[in-house]
């Protein structure tokens, strides 16, 4: 709850004669590796089976009934599910092996030898037009990120934390890379500094160092270093997630580009209809979606107006950070399954957002009978439980529709005696026309209003929790009605959409491209796929994982974000022959095509 105000909380001085004592031992750091490799896509007249043979006619399932087949707990996935999906993992990918267009992407490895000064130069030398209309960031936005970086972590630490330099060091200036630290910094208390020499080599060289005489305490005030006080498995989870948004905020920014997400993301699954006498078996359920904890990275709008009413366009990109630790060897063998598969479903649901440009959010369960027919016993309905007991049956009618009690026009004998309220309640003889007062009327505010009865409850806004309870219509919209869906980015004539996602685990970071064929959307979203896996292979291309506390990993991770920025962006008539070059990089083509998305009724 209170994890965005951590920055102001004043963290202990580090202590520079050691580390504390009683620590516990350092949560291992060991990254999934489940590499995936299919077979090569075959002829198209020959498509790959999909899924299993039921037990009745050996008939094989339909890929949404493998899918919609996975309840909790999560560890009922396997390698069958992504076998099905069709996932092929290449691992270790380069730069130009993941952006499929190297035209779009500057000189880096110019950009990199360059000073300041030299960036200042030839800032406008590449500078392309991007999909808004406006500039792309160049060489001066580049290197002074580049070298920010590059800041030794105790130096940037100390700044964060306005500790004096050293005497005869000149102040660091972090820029836009202060938050950025801030919150690497936040992680020093769970996760040791791996660009320092690990605890046990840095008492072999004080022992070195003691044997020759040299004393290895610091002797400066501004010598400090961060310890371990807690196990990385500790760390709270918002810690990540911040840490990971704020390293992309360094580039995103200047793309135009915003990250979050105002609607829970959900990969909707909807089983294909079949007419009856179908051999095919009747799923158990029709529609059913997967929740993600993903974020998005959205393209900001360039006019005002939109800008003011918190509208986004896209998205461009998913953002997944996780907080598992337990991988293997340590941790169980599925974790790095259900890891890889968890990534896969962020991919879906980005592209299942892109692909609803130009079309309108249909209702899940409209005009169904689960929607439209009482049922729960067919009764009248009518309050519940203790409300039953203590309000009268005349009372009933007036508390279903909310309104106020009030008496009857005429003052018959009867009906007096019938609206009359309680004793004590009223003022007036027994007799006195007096408002009736709710049995859950307020106390009075002081003392002096003790005589007098309170006054009557104000009638309620919405309806009570068992109104709503026994109301049968369809689930919510899900759609964000501020966000405005376009598959930014997109290649033009091709069948599939290249989808980016950019995970964080412990202290690392990777980014993958996931190329989605249409063909996968479409029976998803309830196409029919009796001929098999006929949209070829789910493509993963992913990069190494880049560690956020070594200043070489996470300018090289900076890099690999601008390229990634600099494609989704780009605009597309700019860049005239990918489908030439991603074919040299990496895969062919799949065969399908068309959009689609998927419906949801249940959460798995």
């Amino acid at each position: 709850m209170f994890g965005s105000l951590a920055h102001l909380i004043t963290a202990a001085t580090p202590n520079p004669d050691g580390p504390p004592r009683h620590v516990p031992p350092p949560t291992a750091v060991n990254l999934p590796q489940c590499q995936l490799q299919l077979p090569g896509p075959g002829p198209e007249s020959e498509p790959v089976a999909v899924g299993t043979h039921d037990a009745a006619g050996g008939r094989e399932m339909p890929l949404t009934a493998i899918l919609q087949g996975l309840t909790r707990p999560a560890d009922q996935v396997s390698v069958f599910h992504l076998e099905a999906l069709g996932v092929h993992v290449k691992s270790n990918a380069s730069l130009a092996e993941l952006i499929p267009a190297s035209s779009c992407l500057p000189d880096f490895a110019k950009w990199d030898d360059s000073s300041r000064e030299n960036a200042e130069a030839t800032d406008t030398d590449f500078r392309p037009q991007l999909s808004n209309g406006r500039l792309a960031p160049g060489a001066l936005k580049y290197v002074n990120l580049r070298q920010s970086l590059l800041i030794d972590n105790d130096k940037a630490f100390g700044a964060v934390r306005r500790n004096n330099p050293k005497p005869g060091e000149k102040p660091v200036r972090l820029g836009y890379c202060h938050d950025f630290f801030r919150n690497l910094e936040s992680l020093t208390g769970f996760w040791d500094d791996t660009s320092k020499p690990r605890p046990a080599d840095r008492r072999e060289n004080a022992s070195a160092a003691d044997g020759d005489g040299h004393s290895s305490k610091p002797t400066g005030d501004g010598d400090h270093t961060w310890y371990r006080t807690s196990t990385g498995s500790a760390m709270p989870a918002q810690y990540r997630t911040q840490l990971l948004t704020s390293f992309l905020k360094l580039v995103t920014y200047d793309f135009s580009c915003s990250i979050m997400s105002r609607k829970e993301p959900r990969l909707y699954i909807q089983a294909a209809e079949h007419p009856a006498g179908s051999p095919v078996p009747v799923p158990a359920h029709t529609s059913s979606y997967y929740s993600s904890g993903c974020n998005f990275v959205f393209r900001m709008p360039t006019d005002r107006e939109s800008a003011k009413s918190g509208i986004v366009e896209g998205p461009i990109a998913a953002v997944s950070p996780r907080h598992t630790t337990n991988f293997p060897p340590n941790g169980r063998e599925q974790e790095a399954v259900i890891d890889l598969c968890r990534e896969i479903i962020a991919a879906l649901i980005t592209a299942q957002h892109r692909a609803r440009e130009g079309r309108k959010e249909e209702r899940v369960g409209k005009d169904a009978w689960w929607t439209t027919r009482p049922r729960w016993g067919g009764g009248t309905g009518g309050p519940i439980g203790k409300e039953a007991e203590i309000l009268e049956p005349r009372d009933v009618t007036a508390a279903l529709v909310n309104d106020k009690y009030e008496r009857p026009g005429n003052s018959g004998s009867s009906s007096a005696a019938e609206s009359s309220p309680p004793d004590g309640l009223a003022s007036g003889a027994p007799g006195a026309m007096s408002p009736i007062i709710s049995p859950k009327s307020r106390r009075p505010s002081s003392p002096h209003a003790a005589g007098q009865p309170p006054d009557p409850k104000r009638p309620r806004k919405g309806l009570a929790i068992y109104d709503a309870y026994r109301m049968v219509r369809p689930p919510s919209f899900n759609w964000d009605p501020k966000t405005r869906y376009i598959h930014i980015g997109r290649q033009r004539g091709v069948n599939h959409d290249d989808v980016f996602v950019i995970s964080s685990l412990f202290h690392h970071v990777s980014v993958m491209r996931v190329r989605v064929p249409d063909r996968l959307l479409q029976v998803l979203a309830g196409a029919p796929d009796q001929k098999g896996r006929d949209w070829g292979r789910l493509e993963v291309c992913r990069t190494k994982w880049f560690d956020l506390f070594v200043p070489n990993d996470r300018a090289e991770a900076m890099k690999i974000v601008w390229g990634v920025m600099a494609y989704a962006m780009r605009k597309v008539e700019d860049c005239p022959g990918e489908d030439k070059e991603m074919e040299i990089h990496g895969f062919p083509n799949q065969a399908g095509g068309g959009k689609a998305s998927g419906k949801a009724s249940g959460q798995v």
